[in-house]
């Protein structure tokens, strides 16, 4: 189905038309998907006001499937009710290149946001497909790294400044937002650490928040930042980071605390990229 592209301001019987551009969060179906990922991309999306695009992408040597047994329409179907006030746009497509085509559909679209999950296909050639989508559209990533429960009453989100700081509690306040969730601004403060700079954290951050959301802060002076998130994640349904400001190779050798509390929390753990083109705003 092709998105609705609006259309002109027209003055009749029926009133002018709408015409402000659509801004979509983007929620790719590769070959496998999460349900409790699709309802986090549309709680993103309701909670920014956006309209959630659904790509379900089936490979052109699979058997064809109609449209109306497709994943986005048992998707649909399954986590959409009266209770969601979100718009909806999904389109389906059989390719032999499904990250070409993700692609084509974030640069062709106004897409703010793509949110993938950890069924994306590491398998396909070339690596990582978060990655390599990533470093091709000029919009912010959020990739659910595992989900753990339904519920989501509470999310975790840690503060420490960094580039992609704003996207995490901006992403926050959305999710917030359309869920009725409590969001607890939290920060690290480590023996060695010339400077608390708690404070100043809470504050910027406060600011790109929603109003109409219930929100906390507050510190914890540990030795180990991963550890000191790790346990207090065992306490929220969520925890959002931001992608390691560390390349890859270091990555590899020394690890990271995104990378360890994706691995080691209890909950369901959100990893947040921010674009040099564009950025994710409420």
């Amino acid at each position: 189905m092709e998105p609705d592209r609006g259309s002109s301001t027209d003055d009749t019987a029926g009133g002018p038309v709408d015409t402000t551009p659509q801004q979509f969060v983007l929620y790719p179906v590769f070959d496998s998907h999460d349900s409790r990922t699709f309802e986090i991309a549309r709680d993103v999306a309701e909670g920014a006001g956006m309209t959630l695009f659904v790509l379900d992408l089936i490979g052109t040597s699979d058997e064809p499937i109609d449209e109306s047994r497709s994943v986005f329409r048992e998707l649909l179907d399954e986590h959409l009710d009266d209770q969601h006030d979100v718009s909806v746009e999904t389109r389906f497509e059989q390719t032999d290149d499904p990250v070409g085509e993700t692609i084509s559909v974030a640069r062709s679209e106004d897409t703010a946001l793509i949110v993938f999950d950890d069924h994306s296909p590491d398998s396909l050639v070339g690596g990582n497909v978060t990655n390599r989508i990533s470093d091709e559209v000029p919009c912010d990533i959020v990739t659910v790294e595992r989900t753990r429960g339904n519920r989501l009453a509470s999310i975790l989100v840690p503060v420490a400044g960094g580039p992609h700081s704003q996207l995490i509690v901006t992403v926050a306040g959305a999710i917030a937002r359309s869920a009725d969730a409590v969001v607890d601004l939290f920060h690290v403060v480590t023996p060695d650490a010339r400077d608390d700079q708690s404070g100043a954290l809470f504050e910027t951050a406060r600011k790109q928040l929603p109003a109409d959301i219930t929100v906390d802060t507050w510190r914890l002076e540990r030795p180990d930042v991963s550890d000191a998130i790790i346990e207090q994640s065992d306490r929220y349904d969520l925890t959002i980071l931001g992608e390691p400001d560390c390349g890859r190779l270091r990555r590899y050798l020394s690890g990271s605390v995104t990378d360890s509390v994706s691995t080691d929390a209890s909950n369901t753990v959100l990893v947040s990229r921010r674009s040099n083109v564009s950025s994710f705003g409420l």
